[in-house]
């Protein structure tokens, strides 16, 4: 799913400016732009499930005026998207068959006494700048 964020902010910008064309019909002081900047970080945000939209959308516009707005909308739009079901990435993981990590339960004190060493892979195979397209692939086979 690389790319879906994109997406998530102009989809979420054109409902955002969408809205602020509207009510600039009945109120003409309002700069439908700004709308467009709250509804991109607030669909991202619901639809990836992460407050990071805000900060990212902030840093793409240099502008901290509508700080407090974005990330109000942000944050009850990532609470309403986590009582729907799963992120956009994970719900593709789902649609392909694999497992997703929310949810995942485990033994907290059993994980808190294993040390990174215990968990850790150490029989890594690499390919070299030297090594040869058909030696990846029997690497890859093993």
């Amino acid at each position: 799913p690389a790319g879906d964020f994109i997406q998530t902010a102009v989809l979420g910008s054109l409902m955002g400016r969408s809205l602020g064309e509207f009510l600039k019909t009945f109120f003409p002081h309002v700069n439908p732009s700004l709308y467009s900047l709250i509804g991109a970080a607030s669909f991202s945000g619901g639809a990836i499930q992460s407050i990071s939209a805000a900060v990212v959308l902030m840093e793409f516009t240099v502008t901290f005026v509508l700080e407090v707005p974005v990330l109000v909308a942000v944050l009850i739009s990532y609470a309403i998207s986590r009582t729907q079901g799963l992120n956009i990435y994970d719900t593709v993981m789902k649609l392909n068959g694999l497992k997703s990590l929310q949810g995942l339960k485990f033994d907290r004190e059993a994980v808190a006494k294993k040390k990174a060493g215990d968990i850790m892979r150490n029989n890594f195979k690499s390919v070299q700048s030297e090594t040869t397209v058909g030696e990846a692939i029997e690497l890859l086979e093993d």
